[in-house]
């Protein structure tokens, strides 16, 4: 992969741009996207977790509640 992207510098030599394949591109996207689905998924779990916590410690009488008509009272 790395052989076949090109390098565009500045005069001074700084590199400014990077031009790459289209196949190789749509494969970088492509996998972002993955990426991107698979934390989403992972956030959405973590959240599931934390509310599944909170519904045990209210349970336990460790955790109070609030009145929803407060909640949405502050919005």
């Amino acid at each position: 992969m790395a052989g076949s992207i090109l390098y565009v510098s500045d005069e001074k030599g700084k590199k400014t741009s990077v031009l790459v394949p289209l196949t190789e591109w749509e494969a970088i996207i492509k996998e972002r996207k993955y990426l991107k689905e698979k934390l989403e998924k992972a956030e959405l779990s973590l959240r599931f977790k934390k509310v599944l916590t909170d519904v045990n410690l209210f349970k336990q009488g460790k955790l109070k509640t609030r009145p929803v008509k407060d909640l949405l009272d502050e919005l």
